[in-house]
Formats: C-alpha cells, structure tokens, sequence
C-alpha cells in the first residue's frame, strides 16, 4: 500500500484524505462485509429470526430451492 497523503487545513489539522482508487475500492468492500456481517449479527439475535435463517441456509446447501421469475406490477 502507498503511502496516504492528507489535505490539511488552515490550522494545520488533517481535513481529508487522499488514497489510491485501488484502496478506496477495497475500503468500499469491506464496508459491505462488515454491514453484511452486522445485519446477519442482529437478525440472528431473535429466536425466530433465527430458526428460519438457519433453516433456509439448511434447504439451500441441501440444493432445495427453486427459481422464480420477478413479477412486475
């Protein structure tokens, strides 16, 4: 990773930050795991919630799905 360079403003004090597109990419992906990892974190907290996900992670991985065309209003 390249070093970061930073904009500063009048007093001195890092403002923004500048880095690769590469970097920003990975950032952005990342952010979604985490927010992906936090949704399934709260989902799985309720007991409900959680039968139901685990069930249908069991009928998927035991190949027990079915496709569906999207209906349009």
């Amino acid at each position: 990773m390249r070093e970061l360079m930073y904009i500063i403003d009048e007093k001195g004090e890092k403002e923004a930050v500048v880095l690769p597109f590469e970097e920003y990419e990975k950032y952005i992906k990342l952010k979604k795991e985490i927010s992906s990892i936090r949704e399934t974190f709260y989902l799985m907290k309720n007991q409900k919630n959680r039968e139901k996900l685990l069930e249908a992670i069991s009928e998927v991985e035991k190949g027990m799905i079915e496709e569906h065309e999207l209906i349009e209003d």
